[in-house]
């Protein structure tokens, strides 16, 4: 019997232990549920050095509701079987055995070499150097202690049209008791630290073989689905008290997953990734044909710039010659009123008048022919000025950037539609946290809901990435503002171009002028050189002549006033023509770059981010849902350690006790 009381005692600290381990990790305690027939629940018992390793293993079976026949028939494989809550007695023939209940439940314990389907290893270090429990103990300095979880039980089951080893899927949880004054600064990587006053309870857990059924990857939940934790903390004078650790695979076949609802909710999932794929293309095509257009017009504006610019030169050159002819003229006519003057003081110097007469006349004579070079520019000129200024011409470049503003605000408005959209991402995540609510183990929480933030976490990034977008094609955005400087800046072009063309009209009448004053002045010279040769017989003809340059010289004044006028207002509409082509450039520029760094988002969001999504749930989402069910018809079936009677419900459960470390009381 004294056998039994350390067992009994073993088993209450064991209890008490798992109890809190699975209320305060596990949030589930309602495991044990009334039922109108026998069930068999059995408790493995094992004691281990502070290593992990077994020494001892004990089983204990409890036959609940036996009371209710009288008689129960039972399967072991447990040795040395005896009752140990009561006096009922057994028959046993082989493994099957016959308990005479009368009206009360069985509890039975019995020993067994069988090998265990879990089992653990701690091991520790000390200031980062490896030791044993035993040269550990009363040592201080930093402590890491590793708690390696191991899954024994593994069956084979079709899975996705492939035979594949499947574990049983246990959970493990490890509880130990740190007084305070050995153990400070307690962290734990996976589970909790609960600080009570005196003592850290430090609970921990491991889901050893489960990552390796569900088929995960580096990148996805077997960071959390491990199998193992480390314990840190700094500790003076080094002792442990006894280690419990809870294993059972009820929590994974107790949950209520119905089959056909997970596959409604798979193939929804699957519609829904779907139409977001396609939405992605067709948006990412938009934008890339947007681009390119936009670089179209950059190149093509930049040749335009060089023409406007060589224009701009011209005219500035043209006003620069335009001052030199205006002082030559006012020279020029100034001396022909002189001239003409002083024409009756000549006629008393006839020689003098004659050489004078012929050296004017060689000096004008040629005047027309050298005007006329720079009236055929002014031609030209105004004929370009024209033709820019072609209502055809300007209608093709206002309604052009017209259309782009447009366009802009199109692809804003698609923008908007694809950002309300993820409302469908909100209706199904909804979904999947309803279903997770419905689950009873914290654990299998836990693992949907780590795949929930991961989509919400996805999805936030990529409805970051459309909401940018949005912002980028806004009314109050760069594009935008580009957009509309662009039509701003065409409409300021064409009302300068025109308003220079209004002003050829004048330029080209100045210059017919010009010219006819030129010959009319040739042509008086002229005179005066042959009235000059006459000038005793044609003093009147003379006079005449001289009143004839009078006139002709006010003519060429005010026609040189109406030239200087018309490249005045020529220049001033070239100046804002100029700024206005600058800032227009300067628009289609950011117009340019805002669509290509656009352009450069949507295939980035459709490529790192909808075809990420399709990527995991076809890889990662899909399969997992077969090796989920199968690995919870597994948990189902694992019901019984040491034998059951075919057809009686059961569970089990291991609990693992590891000695103290520098205790030697006992």
């Amino acid at each position: 019997m004294n056998r039994n009381r350390k067992i009994i005692e073993r088993a209450g600290r064991s209890v008490i232990s798992g109890l809190l381990i699975t209320g305060l990790v596990l949030g589930n305690s309602g495991m044990i549920q009334a039922v109108e027939k026998v069930e068999k629940q059995e408790t493995v018992y094992v004691t281990a050095n502070a290593g992990g390793d077994v020494e001892d293993i004990v089983v204990s079976d409890w036959l609940k509701n036996s009371g209710i026949n009288g008689e129960v028939q039972d399967s072991s494989q447990l040795k040395d079987i005896e009752n140990v809550k009561g006096n009922e007695k057994f028959e046993q023939k082989g493994e099957d055995l016959t308990w005479k209940a009368g009206e009360d439940d069985i509890y039975y314990q019995g020993d067994t070499d069988k090998d265990l389907p879990v089992g653990l290893e701690i091991t520790y270090k000390l200031d980062g150097k490896d030791i044993s429990a035993e040269e550990l103990k009363g040592k201080s300095g930093d402590v890491t202690m590793k708690v390696q979880y191991y899954n024994y039980a593994k069956v084979k089951r079709r899975v996705n049209g492939e035979i594949t080893d499947l574990y049983v899927p246990f959970i493990m949880l490890t509880g130990m008791i740190l007084p305070n004054d050995v153990f400070s600064e307690v962290e734990i990587s996976k589970g909790r630290v609960i600080n009570e006053g005196s003592n850290n309870l430090v609970l921990g857990y491991g889901m050893p073989g489960l990552k390796e059924s569900l088929d995960l990857d580096e990148d996805d939940l077997n960071k959390k689905l491990t199998d193992s934790f480390e314990i840190k903390a700094k500790v003076t004078n080094f002792a442990l008290k006894n280690t419990f650790t809870y294993a059972s695979a009820d929590f994974l076949a107790e949950l209520d997953v119905d089959e056909d609802d997970l596959n409604d909710t798979f193939d929804d999932l699957d519609d829904k990734v779907g139409d977001l794929e396609k939405a992605a293309d067709k948006l990412a095509d938009g934008t890339g044909s947007l681009s390119d257009g936009m670089n179209t017009l950059k190149t093509q504006f930049k040749k335009y710039q060089k023409g406007e610019k060589s224009i701009h030169k011209g005219i500035s050159q043209l006003s620069k010659g335009e001052k030199t002819m205006q002082n030559g003229i006012k020279t020029y006519v100034g001396g022909v009123n002189g001239f003409a003057k002083g024409t009756k003081a000549y006629v008393n110097g006839t020689d003098k008048i004659v050489k004078g007469n012929k050296q004017l006349y060689k000096s004008v004579k040629d005047m027309p022919d050298q005007y006329s070079e720079f009236s055929q520019g002014i031609k030209a000129y105004t004929s370009g000025v024209d033709q820019l200024a072609d209502e055809k011409n300007t209608k093709q470049l206002t309604d052009g950037a017209e259309s782009l503003a447009n366009g802009v605000n199109a692809l804003n408005e698609n923008l908007q539609s694809l950002e309300s959209s993820y409302e469908n991402y909100t209706v199904l995540i909804a979904a999947m946290k309803q279903q997770t609510a419905q689950m009873t183990d914290p654990v299998q929480k836990a693992t949907m809901n780590a795949y929930i933030d991961k989509l919400e976490e996805l999805v936030k990034g990529q409805k970051s990435g459309v909401s940018a977008a949005v912002t980028a094609t806004g009314q109050k955005s760069d594009l935008q503002k580009g957009a509309k400087a662009l039509s701003a800046g065409v409409s300021k072009y064409v009302a300068s171009v025109q308003a220079v063309s209004e002003k050829s009209s004048a330029l080209r009448s100045g210059d017919t002028k010009m010219m006819e004053g030129m010959k009319q002045l040739v042509a008086g010279v002229k005179q005066l050189k042959e009235g000059g040769e006459k000038l005793t017989a044609n003093d009147k003809k003379i006079l005449q002549g001289a009143k004839k340059i009078i006139g002709a010289g006010s003519k060429i004044k005010k026609g040189n006033k109406k030239v200087l006028k018309g490249v005045n207002v020529l220049k001033k509409g070239s100046n804002q023509f100029n700024q206005a082509t600058n800032q227009l450039g300067g628009g289609i520029g950011k117009l340019a770059k805002g669509s290509g760094q656009l352009e450069k988002g949507m295939d980035k969001f459709r490529d790192s981010g909808i075809h990420k999504i399709r990527d995991m749930f076809d890889d990662d989402i899909l399969p997992m849902k077969e090796r989920f069910l199968a690995i919870r018809d597994i948990a189902e079936e694992y019901n019984n350690y040491s034998g059951i009677k075919k057809g009686m419900d059961g569970t089990v459960k291991f609990i693992i006790e590891t000695e103290e470390i520098g205790d030697d009381e006992d």
